[in-house]
């Protein structure tokens, strides 16, 4: 079967969107109303539609082998980072907290394990997926622990992504103009009310418990079920859009791992590198420097030698099973 070159232009699309909004977040934060908006719209979909895209492509043979190569990636990254924490006299905390952006390689962790379930019950485990969402959020362990919260909040995306991805980003093709159009209308509309009541961005981080949210468990359970239904509306309304082609960005959604990985390890490095005083300088210098810079970036780290770092990296079991073979 041919491979569907919307998957890579949709990866592309969202690889630079979240690069994008690391540096806005650097350079602006959601302290600042003008940057609070962008980042609000941003973060409402787009670790859901990455969590979808995940499980479409996801399969399920040889699934300790691919387990293995997820680990080994989060592991030997892991320790990159903590390392360059340590360079930049930062704190990298616990071994089992991913470093930041590493909480999605630990969350791919518990989501391949689930695979084979949802090819055989995927109704049942898209029910289980919701609940486990919601539940989540009461349990408030202090800490990203394996990156379980965030792992649960996006599990329905990569239930859906994996049960149904395919048909329904082909479904999502074929809809009127009309429908088209108020998709994304309703998704602004929706993103505007989030950012109206001015919570605080850890709800749509998703790694904060309900507790240390400051509300009750009924709360938080209807706060985050609105903001996965947000989150869905934002999803169909981005993929309805994704061209069938677009070769600038089709590159970087092919190596979109390699690209979120490396991007981290520079954003890390820009942060502590950003002279005083950054946040005053106007609105309109900052969001065309950090647009520059994310082109930059997103054309940097999706070259053949990122690409193939990660690639060894992940291939790390491979030549281990070959190595017990002779």
């Amino acid at each position: 079967m041919p491979r569907d070159r919307r998957f890579d232009v949709a990866r592309g699309l969202l690889i630079t969107s979240v690069v994008f909004g690391h540096l806005l977040e650097k350079t602006g934060g959601w302290d600042q109303d003008g940057t609070r908006f962008i980042l609000t719209v941003l973060y409402a979909f787009h670790m859901p539609a990455f969590g979808f895209l995940t499980g479409v492509t996801a399969k399920a043979d040889r699934l300790a082998l691919r387990v293995a190569r997820l680990l080994s990636l989060l592991v030997l990254f892991q320790l990159l980072f903590a390392g360059l924490d340590l360079a930049l006299g930062l704190q990298p905390g616990a071994w089992f907290e991913p470093i930041w952006v590493l909480w999605y390689l630990a969350a791919m962790v518990w989501w391949q394990l689930t695979v084979p379930l949802i090819r055989r019950f995927p109704r049942t485990l898209l029910l289980v997926a919701v609940v486990v969402a919601l539940a989540a959020g009461a349990v408030d362990v202090d800490g990203n622990v394996l990156a379980y919260a965030r792992a649960a909040a996006f599990f329905p995306f990569f239930v859906l992504g994996n049960a149904w991805g395919s048909q329904l980003l082909g479904a999502l093709g074929r809809v009127p103009p009309a429908v088209r159009l108020a998709l994304p209308v309703a998704f602004l509309g929706a993103a505007a009310s989030v950012y109206a009541i001015h919570g605080d961005p850890h709800w749509l981080f998703a790694n904060w418990g309900y507790a240390r949210l400051g509300v009750d468990v009924l709360g938080g359970a209807s706060g985050r079920a609105a903001l996965v239904l947000i989150a869905a509306l934002g999803t169909a309304a981005f993929l309805v859009w994704v061209p069938a082609r677009s070769t600038a960005i089709e590159k970087p959604g092919r190596h979109s791992l390699a690209v979120f990985i490396w991007h981290a390890a520079f954003v890390t490095i820009f942060a502590v590198a950003l002279p005083a005083g950054v946040l005053e300088w106007p609105l309109w210098t900052r969001l065309t420097g950090d647009a520059a810079l994310t082109v930059i970036l997103v054309t940097a780290f999706s070259v053949s030698a990122f690409e193939r770092s990660v690639r060894l990296v992940a291939g790390v079991p491979d030549r281990a099973r070959q190595l017990t073979r002779i």
